[in-house]
């Protein structure tokens, strides 16, 4: 009787991640559905994932011989594949936050990573991250941005924003351009009742040196 098969589910081989076991083969090896970076679902053997004397990246065929962009192994790929990975691939630890809540990514960046790298390219930069300005939006060329972490941070889902003479902005960032914790800020609103107006004009007291 042969070992049993080594569950494959969630990990990536090239351009290929595991969706769930398919089976076998008339020869008995075992089978495995596969999502490919394109979009496409195939199945393949284990024998097709795992062999390290493989010269070209798995894929559905799409990718064969590696050639059509030579980024593979860059970071911008890496981004554009995992963006995919989240919204599209329910074993993703990331699924239910992204595709699980309806989070898309437009057709022709889902299709092309050239597409995704020719909209994206002019303002990339190695010390920023991928972002989308609607946070409810989608992954587009229209909807995403290159942004600093601390960009990111204000766009979170749970930040709370209100209306400053400076504009709309996250409660944190209203309390910081004020010199006092966010903190401070949240205590003078919710625990001793002060107005936005009072809260925001009020200049946090120094502490005494002596």
């Amino acid at each position: 009787m042969g070992n049993p098969a080594v569950n494959l589910t969630g990990k990536r081989f090239g351009f290929l991640v595991v969706t769930k076991r398919a089976g076998k083969n008339a020869g008995g090896c075992a089978l495995w559905g596969c999502l490919c970076d394109c979009g496409n679902t195939v199945v393949r053997q284990s024998q097709y994932l795992r062999d390290a004397q493989r010269v070209h990246q798995r894929s559905c065929g799409c990718w064969h011989g590696n050639t059509l962009h030579g980024m593979s192994s860059s970071r911008p790929f890496r981004i554009w594949s995992g963006m995919r990975d989240r919204c599209l691939n329910k074993s993703s630890k990331d699924f239910a936050n992204y595709g699980g809540r309806g989070i898309t990514v437009c057709a022709t960046w889902c299709k092309s990573f050239q597409t995704f790298w020719r909209d994206m390219q002019a303002t990339y930069q190695d010390s920023l991250s991928l972002d989308r300005v609607d946070n409810n939006g989608p992954y587009s060329k229209a909807n995403c941005r290159w942004a600093t972490q601390a960009q990111q941070h204000n766009n979170r889902r749970g930040n709370v924003f209100i209306q400053t003479p400076e504009g709309r902005v996250t409660l944190s960032q209203a309390a910081k351009t004020r010199g006092m914790q966010p903190q401070t800020f949240c205590a003078r609103l919710n625990r001793y009742g002060w107005t936005l107006d009072k809260a925001l004009s009020t200049q946090v007291r120094k502490k005494s040196l002596t």
